[in-house]
């Protein structure tokens, strides 16, 4: 038992306590993307897997990359270099164990270069002493103030340097310190101004002197950390000058315009309709600037594209590296358009729109049926007031009581029944609009007047419905000679069609039960001055039920 703990100890003391002869160096002879082929006696100490620092044996020994041990054959190993690493490999590096070049670098134990690189002087002793530094290591700072580096040279160099760069990937930046006296030298480091910094700055130290270049404290491939405490506190600096727009008028171009910082160039408005998924991007392009005025930027929404409910917009720049940000609203929170007919119409608004309907309804019998017509104009003075002009009638035969008989018999009679009205019609902000207008109507045997009340809520673009009440009574009898309550229920598919559902209560000069009409049908708009509608459904008393039909165009000019 004793004799095999003996024999696995013999086995692991050259792994765990590798003892390396002073043989020459390993110098880098081929060098190919990250991968390095080496040469030299020292090669035959190596193991494949082995971490291998190459250094610059004529700037005192710098580190200049890493690498591990992928094959070795005879006096010639090939590295595997970290493709971050592989333009810092020079030909002719000297190349040694990890553990080797750090007891050289940074612990003292070894001279800076190995001594098979180097002619001894007189006394044996390496050419160049080596160089050391005092340097207060520098774990965290301040985002927006100034980092102090500083340090203190031991050994034959004269001036001291830091390489810098924010961040763990990328270039270094040469940073001279200043000689403050007694060795000592130091400076700020100012870091630049970004959006978005990253969290760390990372740092090593580097010293000249007479024997060349020495790397005194960190290295690239293992730099000093800085983590940055905070972000950068911005000054309040206003990308685009630019008065929002809330309002605008359904299928009316829509001017934007802005005023952008000089440090940015190339402003974007991005659009799109209440509802919709993706922008639409709008260049901005300059105008003005004369006499001594700021440059403005405009852009134009395309009259199709300002439809109603609503749109949603905001304006974008772009620096000088081309990176684009957020220069008013965003796309997450874009500024909302509410989109309506406009306050004034403009000349070249559709005014006037003249209607024709046609409908006909039997109530399940030969002796109770009608026809009805109309004819109507309306004026659109301002988006919030529309004139209503229009002349109704109804011809067919009705249950009517028979006033030359006796008995007051009800029999079938002929219908004849015509009304003028003329209204306004309101719009209370967006979804809302009441109309109203006086009747005056004239039937066998009289005379009536009376009223038509309309209120209307939402919008054609998305859903609405209509719900109006029309009343007339006979002048002479006050009674009632027309009663027609009504609902509609319109809902748009697509940009031109438009579902409609209707239902209603009539009693026209009958003294039958009240008449119910239930009714589907569909409008299209036909290019932008046209309009038609078709429709059908059921017409029905108390115990009869027949067929009804409507159709109407309307025309817009």
């Amino acid at each position: 038992m004793q004799r095999h703990i003996f024999l696995v100890f013999l086995m692991t003391w050259p792994m765990a306590s590798p003892v390396f002869a002073d043989l020459p160096t390993p110098r880098v002879t081929v060098r190919d993307g990250s991968r390095v082929v080496v040469d030299g006696q020292g090669v035959t100490q190596w193991a494949p897997r082995m971490p291998i620092w190459c250094s610059d044996a004529d700037h005192g020994g710098l580190l200049l990359f890493e690498a591990t041990v992928a094959s070795i054959s005879g006096q010639t190993a090939s590295l595997d270099v970290p493709d971050n690493q592989a333009n810092r490999v020079r030909l002719n590096a000297f190349c040694e164990p990890r553990w080797v070049a750090e007891a050289r670098q940074f612990h003292g134990h070894l001279p800076v270069t190995p001594t098979s690189l180097v002619t001894p002087n007189a006394t044996g002793a390496p050419a160049q002493p080596q160089v050391r530094v005092r340097h207060r290591a520098l774990t965290t700072a301040q985002w927006g103030k100034p980092i102090w580096l500083d340090g203190v040279l031991d050994g034959p160099a004269e001036k001291l340097f830091a390489y810098w760069r924010l961040g763990v990937s990328g270039p270094f930046t040469e940073l001279p310190l200043a000689a403050r006296g007694d060795n000592l030298f130091g400076a700020d480091l100012t870091l630049p101004e970004l959006e978005t910094p990253p969290p760390v700055v990372q740092y090593y130290l580097v010293a000249v002197g007479p024997g060349g270049r020495s790397g005194v404290f960190a290295n690239p491939a293992e730099p000093q950390e800085i983590r940055l405490e905070s972000l950068p506190a911005h000054d309040a600096e206003q990308l685009v000058a630019h008065g929002p727009v809330d309002r605008a008028s359904h299928h009316t171009p829509l001017e934007i315009r802005a005023q952008i910082n000089k440090r940015f160039s190339n402003p974007i408005v991005f659009y799109r309709a209440r509802g919709a998924g993706n922008y639409v991007s709008l260049p901005m392009l300059p105008v003005g600037g004369d006499a001594g005025k700021p440059v403005e930027w405009r852009a134009v929404i395309p009259a199709r594209d300002v439809v109603a409910p609503g749109m949603a917009y905001y304006i974008a720049v772009m620096d000088d590296k081309g990176v684009v940000h957020d220069g008013f609203a965003s796309a997450r929170n874009p500024t909302p358009v509410s989109v309506v007919l406009p306050q004034i119409l403009s000349a070249e608004e559709n005014r006037n729109r003249l209607g024709f309907q046609y409908g006909y309804a039997n109530f399940g019998s030969s002796n109770d049926y009608f026809h009805q017509g109309e004819v109507s104009l309306e004026r659109f003075f301002f988006g919030f007031l529309i004139a209503r002009l229009s002349a109704a009638g109804w011809w067919g035969v009705a249950p009517q009581r028979d006033a030359a008989s006796t008995t007051g018999a009800i029999t079938p009679q002929a219908l004849r029944l015509y009304l003028g009205r003329a209204g306004l019609e309101f719009h209370l902000g967006d979804y809302v609009a009441i109309a109203t207008d006086l009747d005056m109507a004239t039937f066998h045997g009289g005379g009536g007047i009376g009223y038509r009340g309309l209120l209307h809520i939402g919008d054609e673009h998305v859903a609405s419905i209509e719900l109006s009440l029309e009343q007339v009574w006979n002048i002479d009898a006050q009674d009632l000679v027309l009663d027609i309550k009504r609902g509609t229920l319109l809902v748009p598919f697509g940009d031109k069609w438009r579902l409609a559902a209707h239902a209603s209560q009539e009693l026209v000069l009958a003294d039958a039960p009240r008449a119910i009409r239930l009714g589907l049908g569909v409008e299209y708009d036909l290019g932008a001055h046209l309009q038609l509608a078709l429709g059908g459904g059921l017409a029905g008393r108390r115990d009869s039920l027949g067929p009804s039909l409507a159709g109407g165009v309307k025309v817009k000019f």
